[in-house]
């Protein structure tokens, strides 16, 4: 019998409890990381084999998150202890929060 993860692994492409656990401490702890301004021009989209995948409302705001960038990784791992090793930034629309 397959476990859940392995199941939920093969039909999600990879994300495994580990990712989802991780993602979920990042997004909580995005804004103390960020900022509330970043944080609300901004979107944590997933991570994959250690890598977040930030999404950003417009080329200004990437181009402040690549200028943040290692600044960014080392508050993630020092304040959700993941295990995001790399941070992937993205022009998208970005919803308001519900």
């Amino acid at each position: 019998m397959q476990s859940l993860e392995r199941i939920l692994r093969e039909r999600k492409g990879g994300i495994s409890f580990g990712n989802l656990a991780d993602l979920h401490r990042v997004r909580v702890a995005w804004a103390d990381v960020v900022g509330g301004s970043v944080a609300s021009k901004t979107f944590v989209h997933s991570i994959k084999n250690g890598r977040l995948l930030v999404c950003a409302e417009g080329s200004a705001w990437l181009t402040e998150l690549q200028f943040r960038r290692e600044t960014i990784l080392k508050a993630l791992k020092r304040i959700t202890a993941s295990r995001v090793c790399q941070v992937q930034f993205r022009v998208a629309s970005i919803k308001p929060s519900r």
